[in-house]
């Protein structure tokens, strides 16, 4: 029997804003993963709104249960070793993750007597299964995704907005409307995954439609493949983050996150 074999890593980091440190602020982004599976993984990257006064809570607990959501679904186990995630769509994965995330928010709401939308964040969840990508986003940020020939490409952008600083967050009641899931990606080798305070400096946009700042990308997924210490890719993505060269186009808070694949090869049981 021929199974997948993967050496998934995965990295990042998040810094509090300039704005954040003059306010006297936390930072109010999140990210979290799992890797259930050699061949899977699950990634969930959330930024509290800076409107919203408890948005590092709901951060926090939008990446946290999203990820066990997806977690679950490789725990539940049938016949001959099938899981849950090995019989259900990506696509219903990743929809009961932001069901779960909003739920969970709520549940804090209600017990702890704070209005859900001082709970207020974005989220994007990543789930790696086998040799497919799937995402799904409501909110600003993106994902950025590396081929195996080495093409970069978007794979998930940023909501577009009316207005400067209007997102819809997963506490808002249009939700649902403006979760956009991208399904299946085949052929990926890395990915980047990132909140709004990046934006401006890892995406370009160009006759309305955003791309991927090649000129970043390359070197950060060359310099992530190749480290073998996820602690000091870890460090080293919180320098970055916290560097002159990015802090001039935002003072936002930043999280960005390294995904490998590996080699994505099979091998012989």
């Amino acid at each position: 029997m021929n199974k997948l074999s993967m050496n998934i890593s995965i990295s990042g980091a998040k810094t509090t804003g300039a704005s954040h440190i003059k306010k006297g602020l936390s930072c109010q982004d999140a990210w979290t993963s799992e890797i259930p599976r050699e061949d899977s993984a699950a990634i969930a990257v959330a930024d509290g709104l800076g409107s919203a006064r408890y948005s590092e809570k709901g951060a926090e607990i939008a990446v946290r249960t999203a990820t066990e959501s997806i977690k679950k679904h490789f725990m539940t186990v049938y016949d001959e070793n099938i899981t849950s995630a090995d019989i259900t769509s990506n696509v219903s994965i990743i929809e009961e993750a932001f069901l779960s995330s909003v739920s969970a928010i709520e549940k804090y709401s209600i017990e702890n007597k704070v209005p859900k939308k001082e709970l207020a964040c974005t989220l994007i969840v990543i789930l790696v299964y086998k040799k497919s990508v799937s995402i799904g986003q409501v909110g600003d940020g993106g994902v950025v995704g590396q081929s195996y020939s080495g093409k970069i490409k978007l794979l998930s952008e940023p909501a577009e907005s009316e207005y400067i600083n209007e997102v819809t967050p997963v506490t808002s009641d249009k939700w649902r409307e403006s979760l956009r899931i991208s399904q299946n990606i085949p052929d990926i080798k890395n990915i980047a995954a990132f909140t709004d305070g990046c934006q401006r400096a890892v995406l370009i946009k160009e006759n309305d439609f955003y791309k991927p700042y090649v000129p970043f990308f390359r070197p950060f997924f060359e310099y992530a493949e190749k480290s073998h210490d996820k602690k000091e890719l870890s460090d080293d993505i919180g320098e970055f983050l916290l560097s002159g060269k990015i802090n001039e186009v935002s003072d936002d808070d930043k999280t960005l996150v390294a995904i490998s694949l590996g080699n994505n090869q099979k091998k012989r049981n």
